[in-house]
């Protein structure tokens, strides 16, 4: 799989890509800000998703907030889960928010 960046902040996610295509480890866990979501840099995160995929990862995503798991900290970040499709079991969940 060709890996490519621009020399911008979305090198990273493709570095990430990189290390996962050579160590192939069951979990990877990455997060980043919201605004990845935004129509203007969704195509980014989309490739990444994607890449994930064919290197034979299961990926589950969302937008959380620090603050709603006892952080004091009102900080919404993307939270991305990859798990290996040979050890995922399809039951994996973000933690519910907490009072």
């Amino acid at each position: 799989m060709g890996i490519f960046g621009s020399g911008t902040r979305s090198s990273l996610m493709y570095e990430t890509i990189r290390i996962v295509e050579k160590l192939r480890p069951k979990y990877v866990m990455w997060e980043n800000v919201k605004n990845l979501l935004s129509k203007k840099h969704k195509h980014n995160f989309n490739k990444y998703i994607e890449a994930l995929n064919v290197l034979g990862y299961n990926n589950y995503y969302k937008v959380l907030n620090a603050k709603d798991y006892g952080v004091p900290q009102n900080r919404e970040r993307i939270y991305t889960v990859s798990i290996r499709k040979d050890v995922d079991k399809n039951k994996f969940e973000f933690q519910k928010k907490k009072n």
